[in-house]
């Protein structure tokens, strides 16, 4: 719950940044469970039935919202899934047509609610959890049918007046969903809580008009809108996410496997942190304890533990990951001590597995199944945790070396018992799936071809005939698992689906993951345990995940079946922003258009209610990220709602900060500063695609007062931007770990220099004289104190002692030279920085911040150089086979290609190609007027489109030794300078005849009316 950090409060005009104007009569109350406030990781299911009457041709609409998620059914039918993300303090809720789904006599509206109880970077924790919904009737009749090949609009296609008929009160029925179990892990801080389902304990037509929600209660009411914490309603700006069912294209490989014998965990936070929710880093000032109770002397090894604590300490001696470690008969003492030092990751539950490491006799007894953990100074759980302590330092040194309880005994006053609920007794199925020991023999599946789609309808995969060594349970010996390796061919992000017949209580443990390297070497997402379990209620059944999970390859293990498990389908149901291909780019260098639609893809699958970093690990909007996001978009889709949506929505964090936060909304408080002022660019680049005066009006005092903040109580005494904020702008070796950071007073000059554009375009002449004077002040301190004349660069930063730092960076004299802050003599010392910097120089580490090297040498007009080094760097990606890319390139990670194989962060050559190749980009706000200019390099041909609010601008062009053609087709109300890449001893035929060219600089101009079709071919004279 944050709020203690805002500077000043907003206005309240701002609380809808990033959403619409609340226009609803709200009758509806917030409702939950008769239970805590704001429980951790609880599914709640609500139902109300109602009759209806005259509804042929009636127009209905439904408002609904929850904290913190929400999946709504109208008469059974799964309808959408939300809301949009935002800080509770400015609430967003959906609105769906409804009226096609509602029918005279009986119906039922019926409600999924996932609260987390904990922040993510994606839901900012308000401490209650909540269900609001509303259904209201028109006096006018509907209008047009929703189509069902597209996603639910915003509201009906009608005007009229709305009339409340049914709301959330105490008349609604509602309880937990006990077949989500709630000890189950943290994803990442990122993220919320895997799934862990369990189908046999709730009716699955629960939601549906015949079903039944069996051992439900009237709801509490917790009160009206306007309630704390959620005191302003807003309303969804941007569409619902698409729904396209994807199949697997090929069976990579099905091979038996054995999992851990026994899985052991809990959660630490509310031990250690108590009554915390956020994500900011926090040291956990602890350790928990069990005891091994044994039957038989044996050994046993820990195959896999959770990240954030230390490896599991039994006896005294460290185990180490699957090595044996030996366990007397009798209880052994087991010590987990909690990492020392700040971060984030406090909020997992620690997971680890015991199996061991002999092979036993098929049908022999496994006596590390026989285990039992008994608690330290109490039998009441398994699990006691000792803290938090004042001076860890001191604590972690003796309890690492902990031999015997009696060695725990001087902390025996900081002990918690840890609750039933807080035990992880089911496993995970990240950490299992990832433990899975592959064993001999082979994988009973017929028809395995029906996954992908074919005429077949059903796969099955049958129970193994023979038992795998080691495979027993208490003693029985059980079949070993059938593992299935599934490729969908790209990367997606969406829910899973399945469809199948199966034995009760069969499990289906899921994971996902981006990448199989060469086809060998299988990269599972070390910080994201993203798993997915799902046991079986028996015979035909479907399931779809709640979560959105971001992967190409998804493992399926298949066990526990007492019989066949016929498959019927399992699927990725594709969810993104439903963006419409308008963009296009091909070429004569098939390896630049392959590059064009990687990228492409790239940001479809980042593309969400935000903007996001990836959809694998964080799903994060990321504001940095966003602006280049944003730009990439421009080029592919032109998605005007969301691109909006993302430039406002930081804005909302001037409530509790100085300078915009970095992920929005989060429950991290965390100021980056680069990607604070990498807004304002972002702010002012969506006016010049836009031409919306209305937004601009809005969003620049927002602007203002971000810099105004800085200016006012950030800048030090030799007139330079000095912040204790995490100063990154490249996963490179840069010398950023202090107050005054070089790149940061080059991205502060640019945002100064668009605040004085934005005031000018507004007509606030003296506002924009204010932002042009602190800029050239601030180039002049630059150029005072941060140039090293010796090492001809900028250096990387002032360091805390008051030194000059010796590093200097291609990043930084890159952005120098980019956004004008050299003058001519250093711009020429510097000059070759983006392309080939020196001995010395640190290089660029990221796609992210090579952008910006791509902008800078675009910006001097060297589009060769731009060329080759898309084609080098993320031609490489292509040839790795990516299908999106990288977050990083190969080479800064030392074990794999790269962490996420999908952040739109790196998808900087699809803009770059649009712009630069194609040649058509804004030259005035809102595409008055287009500005086509095409760089043809080594290219003889290329054709496509670029996005405009008024529709595509198509481009097409030929080149050859002799001549030059190009083909131009305007919208409407665009009209367009094109400048011929010709020298002026050619000659241009224009098609119309009446338009005349001219020639400026050399070259061949003409000036194109408002929606005109021309073609123009110059040759030789």
């Amino acid at each position: 719950m944050a709020g203690t950090l805002h500077a000043a409060d907003i206005p309240a005009d701002w609380l809808t940044f990033g959403g619409r104007k609340n226009d609803v009569n709200w009758q509806a109350k917030w409702i939950w469970l008769d239970d805590e406030a704001g429980p951790r990781n609880l599914y709640l299911c609500a139902r109300r039935d109602f009759d209806l009457t005259d509804t042929a041709g009636a127009a209905f609409r439904l408002h609904v919202s929850a904290d913190s998620r929400y999946r709504l059914y109208v008469n059974g039918e799964w309808i959408g899934d939300g809301p949009a993300r935002s800080f509770y303090w400015a609430q967003q809720f959906d609105t769906y047509d409804v009226g096609d789904l509602l029918r005279d006599g009986a119906n039922t509206l019926a409600v999924l609610v996932s609260h987390y109880g904990e922040g993510t970077f994606q839901y900012d924790p308000s401490g209650q959890a909540g269900l609001l919904v509303q259904l209201e009737r028109s006096n006018e009749p509907r209008g047009s049918s929703h189509r069902s090949d597209e996603p639910r609009g915003l509201s009906p296609r009608i005007s009229g007046e709305w009339r409340p008929i049914l709301t959330t009160d105490e008349s609604w029925q509602v309880r937990r969903h006990d077949g989500y179990l709630r000890p189950t892990m943290r994803i990442s801080c990122q993220m919320p809580f895997e799934e862990m389902v369990d189908g046999r304990l709730l009716p699955p037509d629960w939601m549906a008009p015949a079903g039944r929600l069996p051992d439900a209660g009237p709801a509490k009411v917790i009160g009206p809108v306007g309630t704390p914490p959620w005191t302003t309603m807003v309303g969804r700006s941007v569409p619902f996410l698409t729904r396209e069912p994807i199949a697997p294209v090929r069976l990579w490989k099905a091979e038996r496997v054995k999992l851990p014998d026994l899985g052991l965990g809990f959660t630490v936070r509310p031990y250690l942190l108590p009554g915390y929710f956020m994500q900011n880093h926090r040291e956990l000032k602890g350790f928990a304890a069990t005891t091994i109770d044994s039957p038989v002397e044996q050994t046993i090894r820990f195959p896999h533990t959770c990240d954030r604590a230390e490896l599991p300490i039994v006896n005294g001696q460290v185990a180490e990951h699957d090595k044996p470690v030996p366990l007397h008969k009798g209880p052994n003492l087991c010590v987990i001590a909690m990492q020392p030092g700040n971060h984030h990751e406090f909020d997992r539950i620690y997971c680890a597995f015991l199996e061991s490491p002999q092979e036993s006799e098929p049908g022999s007894a496994n006596p590390v199944s026989a285990v039992t953990l008994k608690g330290v100074f109490n039998d009441e759980t398994a699990w006691t945790i000792f803290g938090p302590f004042d001076d860890y330092g001191e604590v972690h040194r003796r309890v690492t070396k902990a031999r015997s309880v009696a060695d725990l005994e001087p902390f025996k006053a900081s002990a918690k018992i840890v609750r039933p609920e807080d035990i992880l007794t089911h496993g995970s199925a990240w950490e299992e799936s990832r433990s899975a020991r592959p064993v001999p023999g082979d994988v009973r599946i017929e028809s395995a071809e029906a996954l992908f789609g074919s005429k077949a309808a059903v796969s099955t995969v049958y129970p193994p005939e023979e038992r795998a060594a080691g495979e027993t349970s208490g003693g029985t010996a059980v079949p070993a698992h059938s593992a299935l390796w599934l490729d969908f061919g790209r990367e997606l992000v969406g829910n899973t689906e399945l469809d199948l017949d199966a034995p009760a209580g069969c499990v289906l443990t899921f994971n996902f993951l981006e990448e199989i390297e060469d086809g060998k070497r299988i990269h599972y997402t070390g910080d994201n345990h993203g798993g997915l379990r799902y046991v079986t209620a028996g015979g035909r059944q479907r399931f779809t995940s709640f979560l959105r999970r971001g992967y190409r390859y998804m493992q399926l293990i298949v066990g526990n079946a007492a019989g066949p498990v016929r498959l019927r389908g399992v699927r990725t149901i594709f969810a993104t922003y439903p963006a419409v291909e308008t963009g296009a780019f091909a070429c004569s260098d098939p390896l630049l258009t392959k590059i064009w639609q990687v990228g492409r893809h790239t940001l479809r699958c980042c593309s969400e209610d935000t903007y996001t970093d990836c959809p694998t690990y964080e799903q994060t909007y990321w504001v940095g990220d966003g602006r280049n996001e944003a730009m990439v978009d421009y080029a592919a889709y032109g998605n005007l709602a969301l691109a909006r949506r993302c430039a406002e929505l930081p804005a909302l964090s001037l409530q509790r900060q100085l300078l915009t936060e970095s992920q929005v909304p989060s429950a991290w408080d965390n100021l980056l500063t680069a990607w604070s002022l990498l807004w304002v660019q972002m702010t002012e680049e969506h006016y010049q695609y836009s031409g919306d005066r209305e937004y601009l009006t809005r969003i620049y005092p927002a602007v203002s007062r971000m810099l105004h903040n800085i200016r006012d109580k950030l800048t030090d005494e030799r007139g330079l931007l000095s912040i204790e904020a995490w100063n990154l702008f490249d996963w490179a070796g840069q010398d950023i770990g202090h107050r005054l950071v070089t790149h940061n007073q080059m991205f502060l000059a640019e945002a100064i220099r668009r605040a004085a554009y934005m005031a000018r375009e507004l007509g606030k002449a003296d506002e924009a004289k204010y932002w042009d004077d602190y800029r050239s002040e601030l180039i002049a301190a630059i150029n005072q104190h941060l140039w090293d004349e010796q090492k001809g660069a900028y250096i990387d930063a002032i360091r805390g002692d008051g030194k000059p730092s010796p590093i200097v960076s291609q990043q930084t004299n890159s952005l120098a030279l980019l956004y004008g802050v050299a003058p001519p003599e250093r711009a020429a010392r510097i000059e070759h920085a983006p392309d080939s910097p020196p001995p010395g120089m640190v290089t660029v580490g990221s796609p992210f911040a090579l952008f910006y090297m791509l902008d800078a040498l675009v910006h001097d007009g060297r589009h060769a150089e731009a060329m080759a080094i898309i084609r080098d760097r993320w031609g490489q990606m292509v040839k790795h086979g990516a299908t999106t890319f990288w977050e990083t390139f190969p080479g800064f990670d030392k074990n794999w290609w790269t962490r996420s194989y999908c952040h739109a962060w790196s998808a900087a050559p699809t803009y770059f190609l649009s712009r630069c190749q194609l040649g058509a980009w804004w030259d005035q706000p809102g595409y008055r007027v287009a500005r086509i200019a095409p760089v043809p390099l080594d290219l003889t041909w290329a054709r496509g489109a670029v996005p405009t609010p008024h529709g595509p601008i198509n481009v097409a062009w030929e080149k050859s030794a002799e001549k030059f053609t190009i083909e131009v087709e305007l919208p409407k109300p665009v009209a367009a300078v094109v400048d011929l890449p010709v020298p002026a001893d050619t000659f241009p035929n224009v098609t119309p005849a009446d338009l005349k060219p001219r020639i400026v600089d050399g070259c061949w101009r003409i000036d194109l009316p408002a929606g005109a079709a021309v073609t123009v071919a110059a040759s030789r004279k």
